[in-house]
């Protein structure tokens, strides 16, 4: 605003989406200020259902909050970046450079933009917002993402149906691994937990199919179904990826998570221990069973 003498709301107006033809639009960080057209957010109740998100983001966060903007807006904004109307391609590439931090670390955090790598030689950079939406594009894959949600009952990663939805276009975008949990989500809505339980009975058939990337991505989809509501059916996953991975001691202590919350505390009390046995260092371990009555 020093620079430009222009207030942010209406700088951003003019230089980032009335000159695309960009009209649906508003800066406006609050909940509570009406905004026509404008979905409602709403976040897990803790019980199964959704009551509403209340925000209040002050005008000096604008830069990182506040902004609403319909789908179609949305798209039209991220051609114009992609088609180098907005920046060249040489400043995209700075701005979309993993910064080094004084420690030697690389960050993933680049201007302003979170950069994740999915399959090698696959990266991409984005952002989601409070987690119900994101743009994600695709940077050597000619693919771009929009997002958009109000929520919703389960745990909603927008960034990850951004790669499933890329995936879909350009295959090699996902790893083995995240194909087959990608794989096993689509089964358990179109045909149930019994048809994950069978195809990953068969998965672990097959020797040298499952590695460590595929644990940690079944291990999601178990707290998936937690999330759900559905400790049961946790219980029978993280079964399968501590029978798959015997000797991993944080399989055994999602499992434990997976008894705990079923009401199995005999189980959950055996697979604690197993994960401290593996991993002395494992203090969520360590807490759970001092809650289960475990020294």
């Amino acid at each position: 605003e020093q620079v430009s003498g222009v207030a942010f709301p209406d700088l951003v107006a003019q230089r980032m989406f009335e000159r695309f033809g960009i009209t649906e639009f508003v800066c406006a960080g609050a909940s509570d200020v009406p905004v026509p057209g404008r979905a409602r957010s709403y976040y897990p109740d803790g019980a199964g259902g959704l009551e509403p998100r209340i925000y209040r983001f002050p005008d000096y966060l604008f830069a990182a909050a506040g902004l609403n903007v319909s789908l179609n807006g949305a798209v039209t904004w991220v051609q114009a970046l992609e088609g180098d109307r907005i920046l060249s391609p040489e400043a995209r590439a700075a701005m979309w450079q993993e910064p080094t931090l004084n420690d030697g670390r690389v960050s993933t955090y680049a201007m302003g933009w979170d950069l994740k790598t999915h399959a090698p030689g696959h990266r991409s950079a984005g952002h989601s917002g409070g987690n119900l939406t994101t743009v994600r594009m695709f940077l050597r894959d000619s693919v771009s993402v929009v997002v958009l949600a109000n929520g919703s009952s389960q745990r909603l990663d927008p960034d990850r149906l951004a790669e499933e939805l890329a995936a879909l276009i350009v295959p090699a975008v996902q790893t083995p691994a995240e194909r087959l949990a990608s794989e096993m989500r689509a089964l358990l809505v179109t045909s149930g937990i019994d048809s994950v339980l069978q195809r990953l009975i068969a998965v672990m058939a097959a020797p040298g199919t499952l590695d460590h990337e595929a644990e940690a991505a079944l291990n999601r989809l178990g707290y998936e179904l937690l999330d759900r509501n559905r400790a049961a059916d946790a219980v029978e996953v993280l079964r399968l990826v501590v029978e798959a991975f015997p000797d991993s001691w944080n399989a055994h202590d999602s499992l434990g998570e997976a008894y705990l919350a079923y009401g199995d505390w005999d189980a959950a009390r055996s697979h604690y221990s197993r994960s401290v046995e593996l991993n002395p260092d494992n203090d969520n371990g360590r807490a759970a069973l001092r809650e289960l009555g475990e020294s």
